[in-house]
């Protein structure tokens, strides 16, 4: 299996936090790496489940897509993944980041959610669930960087988006983060094992486990984590929501 020369990078948060601009932006900066959008690859690939009228969103078969889709990033990389959460893959999909874009003035959410004409009971719950901090706990608990946990299986990034600026510098940190990456790479060899490249200058938002490319190096690790995807089904977003 051909070694990876780009890294993977999991891009997600509540609906409305500004996940899906950050990709495009990140995108921009990056022309090497290629954005997934999730929702998109589910309407394509007819993974898409049922329609939730309530929430005016598809439910998407996650555990399917994520088994199709794991390949590519096995094999070729430099895949930006835009999705309400991460946690959707297997072991054996190497993601190497993890960023969880949050944006906590929900007034600045609120005026986002009436410019998308939510109806009452989704701005209700995207609310709730950006201020109890769903996504990145779901994130965390996924990947191993629960309270306590000093190693899980991504590098770990938690990153504020309410204003421009704040984008804008969330870009220069990741496309520093991918530059760092690519010179570890460089380092160990395109067949060696590579140590997590820590986001941050201190190396304090999180670790990754030594992974082979394209393979994990713990069957429990993956017995662990696929079943704890068993023939789930979340909420995905319908086009107007990305």
């Amino acid at each position: 299996m051909p070694t990876r020369s780009l890294p993977n990078i999991a891009i997600s948060g509540t609906p409305g936090v500004g996940k899906s601009t950050l990709c495009k932006n990140l995108s921009s900066a990056l022309p090497s790496l290629t954005i997934i959008d999730i929702g998109a690859e589910a309407k394509t690939h007819s993974y898409r489940t049922e329609y939730d009228e309530s929430l005016s969103c598809w439910v998407i078969d996650e555990e399917k897509l994520a088994k199709k889709l794991t390949p590519s990033l096995q094999q070729e990389g430099g895949k930006i993944i835009d999705y309400m959460h991460a946690a959707i893959w297997p072991a054996a999909a190497p993601v190497d980041l993890v960023v969880t874009v949050r944006c906590t003035n929900t007034t600045i959410l609120w005026d986002r959610y009436k410019e998308r004409n939510y109806k009452a009971k989704k701005v209700e719950q995207n609310i709730d669930c950006e201020i109890m901090g769903d996504i990145e706990g779901e994130n965390r608990e996924w990947f191993g960087m629960e309270d306590g946990v000093e190693e899980g299986t991504a590098a770990w990034a938690v990153l504020e988006s309410g204003s421009d600026e704040e984008m804008e510098a969330n870009v220069k940190k990741i496309v520093e983060w991918v530059e760092k990456w690519k010179q570890k790479r460089e380092e160990v060899g395109e067949s060696e094992e590579m140590d997590v490249v820590p986001f941050g200058a201190d190396g304090a938002d999180g670790e990754r486990r030594k992974v082979t490319q394209g393979e994990s190096d713990d069957d429990d690790e993956e017995d662990d984590r696929e079943a704890g995807n068993e023939e789930q089904e979340w909420s995905g977003f319908s086009e107007d929501e990305r």
